[in-house]
């Protein structure tokens, strides 16, 4: 698909048009990970309670990815609405070479200390044994993984939001397809256990990356996004696209902190517990997605709108998003809140972990709503490269999250209720700093009477 200018005609059916395939795109990412999850469930708990452990390790991947996308959706967007379209091609070189590099050294490095990065989130040997074995294989996947991050933010970012679901959807069904015959072993394959839920995405992503690399290494007349000589890295740009990113980088940073925090609360409570919260977490990652989908409309219908100095279209885009993922958020937790058993039983049949798991459903489900006004307030930031905002944001509900606990748990020995129920308040604290960040960008920078600078040479993208 070519690229597409989203400074003209209505915003909520292009945020619509714009969403579903980004919708798609996310399902089927989040199916990489719920596969993993349902052929490892039929293995045991252990093996659950390991692939929940070294699952955050995806956090942590997601802080680098979204540090380069975010600022690389920033820059390019905000160019491409602005018409500066011949400087396109040039960052997107610098962010292409740029996150190849990282993502190798960003691998390496989990590598090297993975049985110290499980063993934070567990004492159990037999856990941390199966942790560590997926996690030491899925450490090849931080490149790949990094690399359709990236690349699938700057399709959007000029408006294609069309090739990154495609590559997507190939690679999930290569994966679902490897998934079983690795980990049981089926014909001609090898029984790996846990390994083979591990190798299974590393050969899906490999294969989606290789058509990424054809897509972008071969000319095409309608296709601003690629790699042309002289090969070219130009770490000044490069370094440019992570100062706009990183605190969208920091605050994927400190969502994997509120993770630890829970992990190592439940930790006492022992390996099923650990189990129901991977897979109540991993339920809830899903269901938000619909949100994440709307989010990644209004950051490039922000970005482009902003760059063409429509400040009213930025405007519009943002009340737009909060309507839509606030009403999909008070559906999604109606869903989870009648039927919470339903869905955990899906990837556990220990009555346990069933029961565990549906009080991390209803009661952590509570914030959901007020999870998705946020989340808007946050993607128009991206767009306009205002990233200390949800940075804040999310430091706010690390503190939000750290102060209930100290009441629920702490004072009134809720245990693993007060845990979950913490949870929920750390989204009440971040709709309230959103809500006050929101009122300090429309009184500030998406006020008319402020001139927009141009988003390459000007220092408006990159005030923070």
């Amino acid at each position: 698909m070519a690229a597409k200018d989203l400074t003209q005609g209505s915003i909520p059916h292009l945020m619509l048009r714009l969403a579903l395939p980004v919708l798609g795109s996310f399902v089927l990412q989040s199916l990489y990970t719920l596969t993993d999850l349902y052929f490892v469930g039929l293995l045991g708990e252990t093996q659950v309670a390991g692939l929940a452990i070294a699952f955050n390790g995806f956090f942590t991947t997601l802080a680098v990815g979204m540090t380069v996308g975010v600022g690389a959706l920033a820059i390019l967007s905000q160019a491409y609405g602005a018409g500066l379209r011949e400087q396109v091609p040039y960052v997107f070189q610098q962010v292409f070479w740029g996150i190849i590099i990282t993502g190798m050294v960003y691998g390496a490095l989990g590598w090297y200390f993975t049985d110290s990065l499980i063993g934070l989130f567990t004492s159990d040997p037999a856990v941390q044994a199966e942790g560590a074995a997926y996690f030491r294989i899925y450490t090849m996947t931080f490149l790949t993984m990094l690399f359709m991050m990236v690349i699938g933010f700057c399709f959007r970012a000029v408006g294609d939001f069309i090739t990154p679901t495609v590559l997507m959807a190939i690679g999930v069904v290569t994966n679902i397809v490897l998934d079983p015959l690795l980990i049981f072993g089926v014909g001609p394959f090898p029984e790996l256990g846990i390994r083979g839920a591990a190798l299974a995405t590393v050969a899906s992503q490999t294969m989606t990356v290789g058509i990424y690399l054809w897509l972008v290494f071969k000319p095409h007349p309608r296709r601003i996004l690629g790699v042309r000589r002289p090969f070219v890295l130009d770490l000044s740009q490069f370094f440019r696209v992570v100062r706009i990113g990183w605190p969208a980088g920091m605050q994927m940073a400190l969502y994997a902190v509120i993770m630890m925090l829970v992990y190592r609360g439940v930790r006492p409570f022992g390996g099923e517990a650990t189990a129901a919260v991977g897979i109540g977490f991993r339920i809830i990652q899903a269901a938000i997605l619909p949100i994440v989908a709307v989010g990644a409309a209004v950051s490039a219908l922000s970005g482009q709108n902003f760059g063409a100095s429509d400040l009213a279209r930025v405007k519009t885009t943002v009340m737009w998003g909060s309507l839509y993922t606030g009403s999909l958020m008070c559906l999604a937790y109606a869903g989870l809140g009648l039927w919470p058993e339903f869905w955990v039983s899906l990837f556990s049949d220990q009555p346990a972990v069933v029961a565990i798991g549906a009080d991390y459903l209803i009661l952590s489900g509570v914030g959901l709503p007020f999870h998705g006004v946020s989340y808007m307030v946050t993607a128009m930031a991206q767009g306009l490269g205002r990233n200390l905002y949800p940075l804040f944001g999310q430091l706010f509900r690390v503190l939000g999250f750290l102060l209930a606990l100290a009441i629920l748990d702490g004072y009134l020995s809720l245990g693993l209720k007060g845990i979950f129920w913490s949870y929920a308040a750390a989204y009440g604290a971040e709709f309230i700093s959103m809500g006050a960040a929101l009122a300090l960008l429309w009184v500030t920078v998406l006020k008319p009477r402020i001139p927009v600078s141009t988003p390459i040479t000007g220092s408006a993208s990159e005030s923070g």
